[in-house]
């Protein structure tokens, strides 16, 4: 870990060096101690100079030290930045003061026009989401860093979508509701998930009340081995029903789903009952030889998904 003075600390510091001097010219005043003011504004300035000297000297010292060691270890990636605002900076910063970086940083990318040919710590802003793809290929970019956490989620959507025809590698700053309590730094990226693909904020589902609505449950679903069955079957099997009926016509989906949820959940009570529901004769066999299973519960939950 390390600490960085930023220009607000060196203004504290030359302040405090001032008010020393101040204090030590009072003194020399009570004393009745004869000093020149020549003398005293030398040392004033000598002294404030020492002090934040040293402090900068550190700085000067890591600056160069990350230069040495970029010039010896040549960056794996290239990098484009897509947001010249706060986080897109911040994000710039800390990877320049990382002494051993991955990342060499092409440039940004803004729709704020009047941003376009500005730079931000030496990162220049090369145009807006139009020019992402032009860019991309021109500059060999491998990796992208979409940083507009305040954006909203159909900026963000469509953003991503051009970021997904490139070939690069597509990371994200989450939203400023996800980075509560946390500072902005690399560690906060993550990969681009299907959520930021939305052009709406994502359905918040209330996983308690599922729970309760199906645990220790008798669960039949039919059409269970379609493509909506089996999904609903997957996020069933999550909560802990007390037995769970898979019901389909076709027999290979059917058990290719059975092996996947019991590899998943090897203590799930599962079976799988091959039957169309329009086979009225077959459906009231079933449901009779479950009877007992589903009286002998709180609540039956049948869900019918066509096949």
């Amino acid at each position: 870990m390390y600490v960085i003075s930023s220009i607000d600390e060196y203004m504290i510091s030359v302040c405090a060096c001032l008010i020393a001097n101040l204090i030590i010219d009072v003194s020399f005043f009570v004393t009745r101690i004869n000093v020149p003011n020549r003398v005293k504004l030398m040392f004033a300035i000598i002294s404030t100079c020492l002090i934040v000297g040293f402090r900068i000297s550190f700085r000067i010292y890591r600056k160069i030290n990350i230069l040495l060691n970029k010039k010896i270890n040549k960056c794996e990636k290239k990098l484009l930045i897509i947001g010249a605002g706060d986080a897109g900076a911040l994000i710039i910063k800390e990877i320049k003061n990382l002494e051993k970086t991955k990342y060499e940083i092409v440039g940004l990318i803004d729709d704020d026009e009047r941003k376009t040919n500005t730079s931000i710590s030496g990162v220049k802003v090369l145009g807006n989401r139009n020019d992402i793809i032009k860019i991309t290929e021109e500059k060999s970019i491998n990796e992208i860093i979409i940083a507009m956490p305040s954006e909203d989620s159909s900026t963000i959507s469509e953003i991503a979508n051009i970021c997904k025809e490139t070939k690069c590698t597509i990371k994200i700053l989450p939203n400023f509701e996800e980075l509560i309590d946390r500072d902005v730094n690399l560690n906060n990226l993550r990969d681009l998930n299907t959520n930021d693909l939305l052009k709406r904020d994502p359905i918040k589902l209330d996983n308690e009340g599922i729970e309760n609505y199906i645990k220790n449950k008798v669960i039949l679903i039919t059409g269970g081995g379609g493509s909506i069955g089996s999904e609903i079957a997957r996020q069933i099997s999550k909560y802990s029903p007390r037995e769970l009926l898979i019901l389909d016509i076709y027999e290979n989906n059917a058990y290719d789903l059975q092996n996947e949820l019991k590899y998943k959940n090897p203590n799930l009570n599962l079976k799988v009952l091959i039957a169309t529901v329009r086979d009225r004769e077959r459906i009231d066999s079933i449901l009779k030889k479950f009877i007992d299973k589903i009286n002998s519960t709180k609540f039956v939950a049948v869900r019918f998904v066509n096949a």
